[in-house]
């Protein structure tokens, strides 16, 4: 603790200092300038502007020492927040490391000694070690949702303040020596400030991660009782599991704060450089330098010179002339650095050698300057096949070679990267001795030979010569180690030969290569529909070779099956996950198995051998075990039955209902709406007013209206139920009101479809009105033409989501439903009622702020007219959106009619727009309240009903587990069923307000109206807009870190307090399949390509502004 706070005090009194230097350089300047000047020239540090006679005395005086004593708490103001936290970080390294030493200790008694302590004393220091981590995982995260907003805020106006400050310094360096010295302190002291905040939450960062280290070193194999050992070995698993979740802060939930974030305002690239002898050295690289920059740099930290150092990457070493940027390097990647061999050169060597050896050379700067996945562009799918070297068009840096399946975290198909390494060791500083020449080269073990630059090199006993092991990386998302690998799919291939589609005729980039003779070639969208085609067919083939269903080539050739099913992966997730059922079902039923009859089970069944083979009743009688319990006959597969078939086909056929429907007359009895129904049903709903509907406390009937909706409301308002807040009554009344709610009577469907028709009707309207007045203004009046182009973009947009979901209306309704059951109308205890009524006071903000902005959106397109028809005649006055006809429609009363009707027919608009993401709002911030109240219940599976942390409650711990566990299934399957539903209008959502904040912004930039109202009408639609997006996406990502926040729920669990140790090694068990599904977050998706958190917002306005640069250069061009 005394080295951090000696490190702290650094950082502390530096930027104490840096702060009162620039203040006081303020009050310097001045004083300088004054010297030689008059009192009606002497300046203040601050100009200050009035009619009094400042420069004299003695209001001089006193306006100086004014304005030192108003401008010093901008200095407080400016580092004190930051050093507290800086302060705090470092506390809570210094914290970590002594953690780190008191788990390296658990099986010591003297720390200096090696001898074995006793078993119990291990215990209670491990007990004693996992409390104190799981403490500061708390104050870490509850520092983290202090300063969440505060960093976010920081990390940007420091950016601008020192582009500013460089600026500045630019503009005025060598013109006054004082100002030049000023500017340098302002920059430079920024700078060091941002590098301090961002490097104590860095080192924060890797302390968190070092405990997974430091309970590695513990001295666990010294322990003599095997059972105590392996006890302690899945203990320690445990906190090795949850150390690789980093304890770390944030900016503003978008990504953690490192020294990443700092290089960020630089172009910069942070890779990780390992030598031969077990160092990782980490360096933020300009991807403009060479191999030789980069030796320079490393050089004096691994205390080689320069010229001693040698770079290998992906099985080439990199020559001092390769450019960074030409590698293929991520962030993150990671380069090898070894010591170059002592060039020694025999005087004996004759001519011959001296010419291999500079052939070799030669060869050497030609082909290894680049790694092998520059070097190769194409490799052929069979041993013996040649194929020309075709150059691409793209840039190198560009172009895929390569195509992988990346399993976590893209979960999509990606460019893959090429690399290498030993076999042996596994090390990466290896160097082939030749490229492969076709896949089996690459995809099989022991046909490259390398040169292995590590010395721990254990070459196995059976061979003597190190080969290379060759394996795929994503090249989309930032490196995570060496062992992320990814699956290749070699039969995608860049199309260099522009060789057309066999079915499409076209020549697309990528194609998939069938390993058939003739090579044939597909597109990847035909490639899909054929597999569509054959899906629903069911005419997957089986390959007996390698034993699972996949497809030929479709032109009939010969051994020509896809050998890597992960091929499969172009189709979509659920079409992917039928293809995996339709290959389960035909294997079982290849196997001579059964698939159980029963609805909604279809469970493979293979039915074991008789005990008596003579027994034809034994035989007939299958039990689906395992899935339903459904027991059936095996012939004819009805209910299992005594005597022939037939006899039970005649059973079954008395069972019939109307018209041949099967019905069952046991479940008929149950399906009765009996009395017990009824109680409920007056339980949970009132009787409306008018017509005595029974109707539910979050819907309503038709006849309720006016004033009797207000006063129901009123009265619910205040109700437990999250069913009966704000958020909710909002988002049912603006769905009701466009036709898209659960209705419980057929006259309610009627109700619901005709305001569905209203809807859609009045949008048309709309946008065909506004879309006659963009044709008429197209080439007269610009501003007019942007006006109503971006009416019709908004427009569209809630007609698109509309479509959208009148296409999936059922399936919308359903999940309305589930909602009310199971979320919204359940009873909560004490901690659920407060986490559910302060997630839904969020709901309430979100949603009634998205009605707000949304309505005085429209109500000001029907003011604008208003106010600009005060002084006109009647012959001009204009309407909210122009209508041309030949009827005098600006005169009385067909000015009031149109005027009325316009109000009407665009008012569901405002309901279209943002309803449905209202409803996707409530959803998620629904699904954030219910993972923390399973959070909760997570952490006190252990507790007793006293909540006594010493005391485990070790009989109801599984129970307690396994309720968590049912609960955390059912919102997965929740979120993938809102996912399913939403997935493809949010790729819309992200497409459309792309183009719609983009029109907004050049809206306000370009317009030549200098009427406020206009600008001012301009500006709330872009502020809307871009605020409706952050909450869509923040609650997106809120959804996203409370369902990955489970697994820290799961280790703050007093798992450590179980006194059984059998009890304990299941339970451990338990947590450790909990953490491992929670690394995996639930997520909605954009269009299943990537999901949607707070990156998505910031990539959104990125787009914006980038259709806004090109708008303007091509408006400039034009002008």
């Amino acid at each position: 603790m005394r080295e951090c706070m000696l490190r702290c005090s650094g950082i502390v009194i530096f930027a104490i200092f840096m702060c009162h230097l620039t203040i006081l350089l303020h009050y310097i300047e001045p004083l300088i300038e004054n010297r030689w000047r008059n009192e009606s020239e002497r300046e203040l540090p601050f100009k200050f502007y009035s009619d009094l006679p400042i420069t004299l005395s003695p209001w001089f005086e006193i306006l100086f020492v004014i304005q030192i004593l108003t401008s010093y708490p901008n200095c407080c103001c400016y580092f004190c927040f930051d050093n507290f936290l800086c302060q705090m970080n470092l506390t809570a390294v210094g914290l970590f490391m002594i953690l780190h030493k008191e788990i390296r200790e658990i099986c010591d008694d003297d720390p200096n000694s090696l001898c074995q302590s006793s078993e119990d004393n291990v215990r209670l220091k491990f007990i004693e070690c996992v409390r104190r981590h799981q403490q500061l995982i708390a104050w870490v995260e509850e520092l983290n949702e202090i300063y969440r907003g505060l960093t976010l805020g920081v990390v940007i106006l420091l950016s601008i303040l020192i582009c500013l400050e460089l600026l500045q310094l630019m503009l005025f360096a060598g013109k006054n020596t004082m100002f030049t010295f000023h500017y340098f302190i302002y920059a430079g002291g920024s700078a060091i400030q941002l590098y301090f905040y961002t490097m104590t939450c860095d080192n924060l960062t890797g302390v968190s991660l070092a405990v997974s280290d430091a309970a590695y070193d513990v001295r666990w194999f010294s322990i003599k009782s095997e059972r105590s050992k392996n006890q302690l070995v899945k203990d320690l698993s445990m906190i090795i599991i949850r150390s690789q979740k980093a304890c770390s802060l944030t900016v503003g939930k978008f990504s953690p704060v490192t020294l990443q974030t700092f290089t960020s305002i630089s172009n910069t690239l942070s890779i990780y450089i390992k030598t031969n002898t077990g160092s990782t050295l980490s360096v933020d690289l300009d991807p403009k330098w060479d191999i030789k920059n980069v030796k320079e740099v490393i050089s004096g930290r691994i205390g080689l010179a320069p010229e001693d150092i040698k770079i290998i990457f992906a099985g080439k070493e990199l020559h001092n002339s390769t450019i960074i940027e030409e590698c293929d390097l991520g962030q993150q990647s990671i380069l090898h650095a070894v010591k170059n061999p002592p060039r020694r050169l025999k005087s004996t060597l004759n001519a011959q050698r001296i010419s291999e050896s500079l052939a070799e050379s030669l060869e050497l700067n030609e082909s290894g300057s680049k790694p092998l996945n520059e070097t190769l562009t194409d490799l052929p799918l069979n041993e013996g096949e040649t194929t020309e070297v075709v150059e691409s068009p793209e840039p190198r840096g560009k172009r895929a070679h390569f195509y992988v399946y990346c399993a976590a975290p893209c979960k999509s198909i990606e460019p893959g990267k090429l690399r290498v390494r030993c076999s042996s060791c596994g090390s990466g500083a290896v160097t082939v001795d030749r490229d492969p020449q076709s896949w089996p080269d690459v995809l099989l073990s022991n046909r490259i030979t390398v040169h292995c630059e590590n010395d721990s090199c254990d070459l196995s006993p059976d061979s003597q010569i190190p080969y290379a092991h060759f394996f795929f990386k994503c090249g989309n998302h930032p490196s995570r180690g060496e062992n992320d690998e990814a699956i290749p799919l070699y039969h995608i291939r860049p199309n260099l030969r522009r060789v057309p589609c066999l079915a499409c005729t076209d020549a697309k980039d990528v194609v998939l290569v069938f390993p058939c003779e003739a090579a044939h070639v597909t597109c990847l969208d035909c490639f899909k529909d054929y597999c569509n085609v054959k899906l629903g067919e069911r005419g997957f083939e089986f390959d007996g070779s390698n034993g699972y269903y996949t497809l030929p080539c479709p032109a009939g050739c010969e051994n020509s099956f896809i050998r890597e099913v992960h091929h499969f992966r172009l189709l979509d997730q659920h079409q992917y996950e039928q293809y995996q059922r339709f290959g389960a079902e035909e294997y079982v039923l290849r196997v001579g198995g059964l698939l159980c009859p029963q609805p909604d089970c279809g469970m493979g069944i293979i039915p074991p051998e008789p005990v008596d083979p003579g027994d034809a009743e034994a035989c007939r009688k299958i039990q689906c075990i395992g899935g339903c319990g459904y027991v059936f006959c095996r012939r004819c597969l009805s209910g299992y039955h005594l005597g022939d078939c037939g006899h039970a086909e005649k059973i079954n056929s008395n069972a019939q209902g109307r018209g041949g429907y099967s019905v069952d007359p046991d479940r008929a009895k149950d399906a009765k709406w009996d009395e017990a129904s009824k109680k409920v049903i007056q339980k949970s709903t009132k009787p409306c007013p008018k017509c005595r509907t029974p109707t539910e406390r979050d819907g309503g009937c038709m006849h309720m209206k006016g004033f009797l909706v207000l006063f129901l409301t009123l009265r619910t308002a205040m109700a437990p139920r999250p069913g009966d807040s704000w958020a909710v009554i909002l988002t049912a009344f603006f769905l009701k009101s466009c036709g898209f709610w659960p209705a419980d009577s057929e006259y309610g469907k009627k109700i619901m479809d005709f305001l569905m028709f209203y809807t859609i009707s009045g949008v048309l309207c709309s946008i065909g009105v506004v879309a006659v007045d963009v044709y008429k203004s197209y080439s007269d009046d610009f501003d007019r033409f942007l006006y109503c182009s971006l009416i019709i973009f908004t427009a569209g947009f809630g007609f698109f989501k509309l479509i959208y979901f009148y296409v999936k209306r059922k399936q919308l309704l359903t999940v309305i439903s589930h909602a009310k059951d199971y979320f919204w109308n359940v009873d909560y205890d004490d901690y659920g009622s407060a986490v559910m009524k302060k997630c839904m006071l969020r709901g309430t903000g979100i949603v009634s702020f998205a009605v707000f902005m949304c309505y005085l959106t429209m109500l000001l397109h029907y003011i604008e007219p208003l106010i600009e028809n005060r002084g006109r005649n009647e012959s001009d006055r204009e309407l909210p959106f122009r209508f041309y006809s030949d009827l005098p429609i600006s005169l009385s009363p067909w000015f009031e009619i149109l005027f009325a009707t316009q109000i009407i027919v665009s008012y569901p608009n405002c309901a279209a727009y943002f309803c449905f993401d209202n409803l996707l709002c409530q959803m998620n911030i629904t699904a954030v309240g219910l993972f923390i109240i399973l959070h909760k219940e997570m952490r006190e599976i252990c507790d007793d009903d006293q909540n006594v942390s010493s005391v485990s409650n070790e009989p109801n711990a599984r129970i307690r587990l396994i309720r968590c566990v049912q609960k955390h299934q059912q919102l997965i399957s929740c979120i993938e069923n809102i996912n399913d539903l939403y997935r493809s209008e949010t790729l819309g959502v992200v497409i459309l307000l792309s183009l719609v904040i983009c029109l907004e912004m050049f809206q306000i930039m370009v317009s030549t109206d200098n009427n406020p109202m206009y600008t001012f009408h301009y500006c709330v639609y872009a502020g809307g807009s871009m605020t409706q997006l952050y909450f869509y996406t923040m609650t997106c990502d809120n959804l996203t870190e409370a369902s990955v926040a489970l697994s820290d729920a799961a280790y703050d669990a007093r798992w450590f307090l179980m006194e059984s140790g059998r009890s304990k090694n299941f339970l451990v068990k338990d947590l450790s399949m909990v953490i491992m599904r929670s690394q995996k977050a639930c997520s909605l998706t954009v269009g299943g390509f990537s999901p949607v958190t707070l990156q998505t917002f910031t990539s959104i306005c990125n787009t914006a502004f980038s259709f806004l640069t090109l708008m303007r250069q091509s408006l400039q061009k034009n002008v």
